[in-house]
């Protein structure tokens, strides 16, 4: 994918970032793009914190104790926590459900020790216990452009591939999501969340990536030497390759939960695919079997284990086949043998899933053609602002009643000078005011 480029600085070259709290892993100078979302279950109430709202995010966290609180990963736009968003990535979380496979947090932790000091691991910014799991911050430093989340995808996977003895939740590395939050406490069992700072240097993404398979290789060994040397940008197929395909892990993942896991007659076709799909980004078959069980899992009428374990050997072995003769043919798609079993384009995965238009809207790239004209056309339109008038005001109003909704949720939460409104709403003070104006007519006329 033009235009995404590879971190190729060594970390030996940046200036070290120091971590002295636990929120300068979300929000710090060097991290000011953008706004990290709290939410509240089961109320489901989303809220925005910037730079400057720190103290007042704690604050919020703590006086609504009787929620489970959450915190996103990443900055986003005011307002909103969709990946099209995503205005910085500034962390990489790793979810350890250790419960489920009968760990304590200390052995958890000793065995956590152990990969750090065998080198399989980087040591993690934050150790965060959720109150029955562990889970594992890495902190980007400067954080990194939302162009890069395939990238964050492919090290977030590897990882849990790694870790999925210790519980590593397969389904949980898409840049949208949101992890405890330090210090509120888990509603499942009255336990406070507590985060301890074990690294307080945050890492570049080279150093993160060092710890992974190559983008180019198959994983021939599961420990790794130390890697502590630039990285270059792959080949341009490379990038293309996993930048689809850790989408389309997620949009699979995503079409379980939105089917509530009734994939009673798609069952085989959708782990096939599913299995296909994590065997390009974690080049193992163990890993691939791991990931793929757990999908298995969240069906309201799972495969047997025997069943699984021959669909993901097939699947492995297809997509090994592929990634060989991928490289051979030097990253291109165009010139493989005609028989060569090849990732699977979106409209056959739609027409072999019956993916409904309706599940189209929530997905990234498993979507069809009048949904992609859909967006390129928006997309288009904005971009040179050829609308009718019509379109126009619709479009303009439905911004400003966005910006209505925004401006009520900061003056509900704070006493903001007109200022610092501004600067949150992205508007300039006079447009702050003429807002003040319309939400005071809108409660005369109620």
């Amino acid at each position: 994918m033009k235009g995404e480029n590879m971190p190729a600085v060594s970390h030996a070259m940046r200036q070290a970032v120091a971590i002295e709290n636990w929120t300068d892993c979300y929000l710090s100078p060097s991290k000011k793009t953008g706004y990290v979302s709290t939410l509240q279950l089961p109320e489901k109430i989303q809220r925005s914190w910037g730079l400057n709202d720190i103290q007042k995010m704690l604050t919020y966290a703590q006086s609504h104790s009787q929620s489970n609180m959450y915190l996103s990963l990443n900055a986003f736009k005011w307002g909103s926590r969709l990946e099209s968003d995503l205005m910085q990535i500034r962390n990489i979380g790793i979810d350890l459900d250790i419960y489920r496979v009968g760990a304590t947090p200390r052995e958890a932790g000793d065995e956590l020790q152990c990969m750090i000091l065998d080198e399989m691991l980087p040591e993690p910014n934050l150790l965060i216990h959720s109150g029955r799991g562990i889970q594992l911050i890495y902190a980007i430093e400067g954080g990194a452009a939302p162009q890069m989340s395939w990238f964050t995808r492919y090290i977030t996977s590897q990882y849990i591939d790694k870790l999925s003895f210790l519980g590593a939740d397969a389904q949980t590395t898409d840049p949208t999501r949101v992890l405890r939050f330090p210090g509120t406490v888990n509603q499942k069992n009255q336990v406070k969340a507590t985060a301890d700072i074990w690294n307080p240097e945050e890492y570049s993404l080279d150093i993160l990536y060092g710890y992974v398979t190559p983008l180019e290789e198959i994983r021939k060994s599961r420990k790794k030497q130390k890697q502590n040397v630039v990285i270059l940008r792959p080949p341009d197929g490379v990038v293309n390759l996993y930048s689809l395909n850790t989408k389309k892990k997620d949009d699979l993942e995503l079409l379980v939960r939105l089917r509530e896991g009734k994939m009673s007659d798609y069952r085989n076709t959708f782990l096939y695919t599913y299995a296909f799909t994590v065997g390009l980004i974690l080049k193992n078959q163990k890993g691939t079997l791991t990931f793929t069980r757990q999908i298995n899992e969240r069906f309201t009428e799972p495969l047997l284990v025997k069943e699984v374990t021959e669909t993901v050997k097939s699947a492995y072995e297809d997509a090994a086949a592929f990634l060989k003769a991928f490289a051979e043919n030097e990253y291109q798609v165009r010139g493989l043998p005609s028989k060569l079993i090849k990732p699977e384009m979106s409209s056959t995965i739609i027409r072999k899933l019956d993916i409904t238009s309706d599940e189209m809207e929530h997905f990234r790239v498993l979507i069809g053609r009048v949904i992609k004209r859909q967006r390129n056309t928006g997309y288009q339109r904005e971009k040179r602002g050829s609308t009718t008038r019509e379109e126009y005001v619709t479009k303009e109003r439905q911004k400003t009643e966005s910006k209505l909704e925004d401006l009520q949720k900061l003056l509900e939460i704070g006493n903001f000078t007109n200022k610092e409104l501004a600067e949150k709403l992205g508007v300039t003070v006079r447009r702050v005011q003429q807002l003040k104006k319309e939400l005071s007519d809108h409660s005369v006329s109620l």
